[in-house]
C-alpha cells in the first residue's frame, strides 16, 4: 500500500476499516437482539430490538434485519404473551433464525476473505520492502 507524504492513504484504509468493524459489531448486536428478545418471548419490535441493541431505531431500520424484523413483528402483533411463547417455536421462526444463521456465515466468510487479502497484501509489501 503506497502512501503519501502525510500518511493518508494509510490513515483512510484505517478508517475504513474501523467503520466496518462498527457496521460488524451493531449488526451483530441486532441479531443477538433478536435471538434474546425470542427467547425471552417478548415481542419482537423495531423497538425493543433497538433497546435491547443498544442502538437507535433507525439504525435497525437501515440493517439488513429490517424485513425479518417486520415479519417476525407481524407475526406476533396482537397475541398474548402466552401465544408468542408457542409462536416462537413454529416452522416460520425456526426458519427465521436459520436464515438470520445463513446471512451470519456468509458475512463471516466475506470477513476472512478481505482479511485474508489485506494479510496478503502487507506480506508482499514486506517482501518487497525487505529486499530493498
Amino acid at each position: 500500500m503506497t502512501t503519501d507524504v502525510h500518511g493518508r492513504t494509510v490513515r483512510v484504509a484505517n478508517l475504513r476499516e474501523v467503520a466496518r468493524q462498527r457496521k460488524v459489531r451493531t449488526e451483530e448486536a441486532i441479531r443477538n437482539a433478536v435471538v434474546s428478545l425470542d427467547e425471552r418471548h417478548v415481542p419482537i419490535t423495531v423497538a425493543a430490538v433497538a433497546k435491547t441493541a443498544g442502538v437507535t431505531r433507525q439504525t435497525v431500520y437501515n440493517s439488513p434485519f429490517r424485513k425479518e424484523i417486520e415479519a417476525l413483528r407481524d407475526q406476533t402483533r396482537g397475541k398474548s404473551a402466552r401465544s408468542t411463547v408457542r409462536a416462537t417455536a413454529t416452522e416460520a421462526s425456526l426458519k427465521q433464525r436459520l436464515d438470520l444463521a445463513y446471512r451470519e456465515i456468509e458475512k463471516l466468510r466475506e470477513e476472512r476473505d478481505k482479511l485474508r487479502q489485506t494479510l496478503n497484501a502487507v506480506l508482499a509489501q514486506q517482501r518487497q520492502d525487505s529486499r530493498r
